[in-house]
């Protein structure tokens, strides 16, 4: 006699023989952080890309909101996001590969990449704020602390990211 499969798929994942839940595959929330790399991944380029267009211009113009005295620093202010820019689109192609490949190495090159985004980020910032307060504040800082702070925990404790990333 032949064994007869019982295996359904559901919304949340495969429900095996035992009716129980099975989490595998990049599916459910896993979707969101695949679309926030993408999205991240052409976001970091396009900036890279303009910065290196406008690099000329504004290392030229002078701005009214800068001193003399602090015109060296946005200059390298200015370079220093466009490698950022270039570093980071690597960075994210990266993790998409691991991503998409189901490596087990995927969570903590993810958990990294979260902490490199939020360190980049405040140095940035205070970089910002140091030579022009109108040019950044810290409620641009935000949005970045909220996504670290959920998906860090997500990415430790999910049954998901455990069975998919095995």
């Amino acid at each position: 006699m032949g064994v007869v499969n019982t295996k359904v798929e559901s919304s949340v994942g495969e429900v095996n023989s035992k009716n129980e839940k099975v989490y595998v595959g990049i599916r459910g929330w896993l979707l969101l952080i695949f679309y926030g790399l993408i999205i991240s991944f052409v976001n970091n380029l396009f900036t890279a890309f303009q910065f290196s267009d406008m690099k000329d211009h504004l290392l030229s113009v002078p701005f009214h909101f800068i001193d003399s005295s602090d015109e060296r620093s946005f200059q390298l202010l200015i370079y220093f996001e466009s490698f950022v820019n270039y570093l980071l689109s690597f960075a994210i192609a990266c993790t998409l590969f691991f991503m998409l490949n189901r490596s087990k190495l995927f969570p903590l090159i993810m958990i990294v990449l979260l902490i490199l985004f939020l360190l980049i980020n405040v140095v940035i910032t205070i970089w910002t704020l140091r030579i022009a307060s109108e040019l950044a504040s810290w409620l641009d800082f935000i949005p970045t602390m909220l996504i670290v702070s959920v998906l860090i925990p997500c990415l430790v404790k999910s049954k998901r990211v455990k069975n998919t990333f095995l």
